[in-house]
């Protein structure tokens, strides 16, 4: 039994197993949720800080465009009308002691989001989706309270392409930092492995050249 036998057959199980792993992959996203700093393993991120606004009333309903993504019903009022020590500048909240709700909508769909949280209310909520199937939903109350800022890392089979904020019970939404940003996917061991197959190919087909 040669040399080239052996690798083609092991090269052969690793396949099958791999494949046999994929298949028996869940496909529900699997979420992740830390506080603190933006993990290190997050790439490509991009911050709204709502400083650089469209100039409005700080009550008033805005809708804007930015690097994040396309904001639509939110208003974005200046840190006087919250705690001065947590905010800088500008922050989102879906309303000053009022109930409600506005929409992020993402350039490109994402696995990272990542924002600064001060609404510790119970009824608040943020709600990720992908089209129109709703992939993920968060209540902030329950969750911790004070301020933190929150991660939200998916893998899995699903992605997000916009968010919901909700602010249920009249004492608004607020939050600031708005983060974007990708995870590494697992499918990269797929190319890895597939690209370990092909070394073993050319080396056999090397080894048959030699021979003849």
């Amino acid at each position: 039994m040669g040399i080239g036998f052996l690798e083609s057959r092991s090269m052969k199980q690793l396949l099958t197993a791999f494949a046999l792993l994929g298949m028996a992959a869940p496909a529900a996203a699997v979420v992740t949720v830390s506080y603190g700093a933006v993990p290190a393993y997050v790439t490509g991120t991009v911050v709204e800080t709502f400083d650089v606004a469209p100039p409005a009333p700080s009550t008033s309903v805005q809708s804007f465009t930015s690097a994040v993504g396309t904001y639509t019903g939110v208003n974005v009022n200046d840190y006087g009308f919250g705690n001065g020590t947590i905010y800088a500048g500008a922050y989102s909240n879906v309303g000053i002691d009022s109930t409600g709700s506005y929409t992020l909508s993402l350039a490109a769909p994402t696995t990272y989001f990542g924002l600064l949280i001060t609404s510790s209310d119970p009824s608040n909520t943020i709600q990720f989706y992908d089209g129109a199937s709703l992939v993920y939903s968060y209540t902030v109350g329950s969750n911790f309270s004070g301020s933190s800022f929150v991660n939200f890392a998916f893998s899995g089979a699903d992605d997000f392409d916009s968010i919901v904020f909700t602010a249920a019970s009249g004492t608004g939404f607020e939050s600031d930092n708005h983060t974007i940003g990708a995870i590494p996917e697992p499918a990269t061991w797929a190319m890895m492995i597939t690209g370990f197959g092909l070394v073993g190919v050319a080396r056999r087909r090397r080894r048959s050249a030699v021979a003849a």
